[in-house]
């Protein structure tokens, strides 16, 4: 029983980092996207 139990918390732990990487990475582009809008509308006449 331990082992099961071992084994699904390593699973959810890795879940678990995947999904915070995903987030992280969605946000840095959401930020990149919005950076570049700001910039272009600032640089139009």
């Amino acid at each position: 029983v331990g082992q099961v139990q071992n084994a699904t918390h390593e699973l959810h732990r890795a879940l678990t980092l995947e999904v915070e990487d995903l987030n992280g990475h969605l946000q840095a582009e959401d930020a990149k996207d919005l950076l570049r809008r700001i910039l272009q509308v600032r640089s139009s006449p």
